[in-house]
Formats: C-alpha cells, sequence, structure tokens
C-alpha cells in the first residue's frame, strides 16, 4: 500500500457491506451504501470520515467504475 494511503474494501471498517454480485448490480450496491451512511447518524459520519481526510483510498474497483469509494472522497 502506498504512503498516506488507506483501504476502503471489505471487510475493512470503511468498506461497503453491500457486495456487488450478478443479482446486485454497482449502482444498487452504491445506492445501498448511501442509504447506509445515511442512517448512521452524523457524529458516526465524522468518525469514520475524519480518518480518511488528505489520505489517498484504495480499492479493488475499476477506476471506471461505480464505487463507494468515490462517496468516502
Amino acid at each position: 500500500m502506498p504512503a498516506n494511503t488507506i483501504s476502503v474494501t471489505r471487510p475493512g471498517r470503511w468498506g461497503n457491506p453491500v457486495k456487488v454480485t450478478p443479482v446486485v448490480p454497482a449502482s444498487v450496491a452504491l445506492q445501498s451504501f448511501l442509504i447506509y451512511l445515511g442512517q448512521s447518524g452524523e457524529a458516526r459520519l465524522r468518525e469514520l470520515v475524519e480518518p480518511l481526510r488528505g489520505r489517498d483510498l484504495a480499492c479493488f474497483c475499476s477506476p471506471s467504475a461505480l464505487c463507494h469509494a468515490d462517496v468516502w472522497l
């Protein structure tokens, strides 16, 4: 992992709990992630976002694909 980079992959703290599958497309997984974050509450969201500030984020998604890391950014 490059310096100043945090992995936001599953099963880690910042991973999307909704997995993309043949039945669950990326768009649905991303929408579900947004709902999940919205239900987390402001204090919890702040607690999750703060360690990511100023850091690069790493995920397995293709750079051109929909990815929950874009939400974190």
